[in-house]
């Protein structure tokens, strides 16, 4: 496979437009590279490229669980990524573990991956990823500069877990389903159905989320959604996110 995926930054809600951070996933078998900018704007609780929760204060971990969507094959190719991560929505740093979802030429791929802006993704090819299976993945700043990133299998029982250094200034969280950059412009969004997000925790506490944290995904202003999350769980630590415009029920809990 020899297309590049490119994750984006958003801006927070109110904050105005953001030149977004820009790193270039390579797919299996491709080289690595990097690139820079491009320009994507969130409006109000609305974004070209990202659907879930996103939470602005001052984080040094996250986690969170889901299980891999399986996307419907397609003749032309789409993709998305599920995901949690540490700053992109109102800065020009990320770093972030998840999984990938894809339909490339009319074939699906899987696979379980972690960032940090400005360089490449890197593929975990230890976790071997297949639809259905329930991943959880975690985000911890240690001594120093080192940050902890883990993505474990839990269907498998296969993890990974790597030290980097990492000099954002964790300025948000996020819990993510997204649709990467190629050859800077959007992708087409996977039809991933649906996934839930559950066990959702940033500093080690309940986020406590609420609807006002929500992002919905859109093509342009004013369009339909083409991804929405639910309401938050009653405990605000967990949602669902669905393809297409219609919002999902809350998990329960």
């Amino acid at each position: 496979m020899s297309h590049r995926l490119v994750r984006l930054g958003i801006t927070a809600l109110g904050a105005g437009a953001l030149i977004a951070p820009v790193a270039v996933a390579v797919a299996p078998g491709s080289a690595a590279v990097t690139v820079s900018g491009s320009m994507i704007r969130a409006t109000g609780q609305r974004s070209t490229n990202w659907s879930g929760y996103a939470l602005a204060g001052s984080y040094s971990s996250i986690s969170g669980s889901w299980t891999v969507p399986e996307v419907t094959p397609t003749a032309a190719s789409a993709y998305s990524s599920t995901w949690v991560g540490i700053d992109g929505l109102a800065n020009q740093n990320l770093i972030q573990a998840g999984t990938e979802s894809d339909v490339i030429n009319g074939v699906t791929h899987y696979d379980a991956w972690w960032e940090i802006l400005p360089a490449a993704e890197r593929v975990v090819r230890r976790v071997v990823v297949r639809p259905g299976d329930h991943i959880s993945a975690s985000i911890s700043r240690g001594a120093g500069k080192k940050w902890a990133i883990t993505l474990t299998d839990t269907t498998s029982g296969t993890a990974f877990t790597v030290d980097r250094d990492y000099k954002g200034l964790g300025t948000s969280a996020e819990w993510i389903e997204e649709r990467p950059e190629i050859g800077r412009s959007l992708s087409a969004l996977a039809d991933y159905g649906s996934t839930t997000f559950t066990g959702l925790t940033a500093d080690g506490t309940v986020p406590g989320l609420v609807p006002a944290d929500a992002l919905s995904m859109v093509v342009s202003t004013g369009s339909p959604a083409i991804s929405t999350p639910s309401a938050p769980s009653t405990h605000g630590d967990a949602f669902t996110v669905s393809y297409g415009q219609v919002t999902p029920p809350a998990p329960a809990g």
